[in-house]
């Protein structure tokens, strides 16, 4: 029995993974919490950082679990608390205008007059905003979180 067990746990371990859920971060570090009532431990790269700060939000993992924790490769942040479309990505300079570079798609959008005057000091940082399209690639924000790197 205990070989079983034991051959299983290897199996598992360091296997692929792919989940969604949502994120929780506290004094222990970000958690993720499945649909199906499971929660795992985030191992967090330089790249998957940013997840530290996504408390509340949905998520899409890529990545490994090992013992009980998933060693994130690759993420997509979808819906936040608020149920708005969210966009995340580096915060980017461009002339006297403020962009994110949205991770998710790829895409880059500009952000709107009173989102740029506030987050001008935070160019360079990443930045979860949530809203919607108001304009080509201009993004009307009516939440947003300076995410730590």
């Amino acid at each position: 029995m205990n070989a079983l067990v034991l051959g299983l746990w290897l199996a598992c371990s360091g296997c692929a993974v792919h989940m969604q859920g949502i994120v929780e971060a506290g004094d222990a570090g970000a958690s993720i919490h499945t649909p199906e009532g499971r929660r795992y431990r985030l191992l967090l790269t330089e790249e998957s950082a940013p997840l530290r700060s996504v408390d509340g939000h949905s998520v899409e993992l890529w990545g490994q679990r090992a013992l009980g924790a998933i060693r994130v490769a690759d993420y997509k942040v979808g819906e936040g608390p608020h149920a708005l479309q969210v966009w995340v990505g580096p915060l980017r300079q461009m002339g006297a205008q403020l962009g994110v570079e949205d991770r998710n798609t790829g895409a880059f959008y500009w952000l709107d007059q009173a989102t740029q005057n506030a987050l001008y000091d935070e160019a360079g940082g990443v930045v979860l905003v949530e809203g919607f399209v108001d304009g080509p690639h201009t993004l009307r924000v009516l939440h947003y979180r300076m995410l730590e790197p």
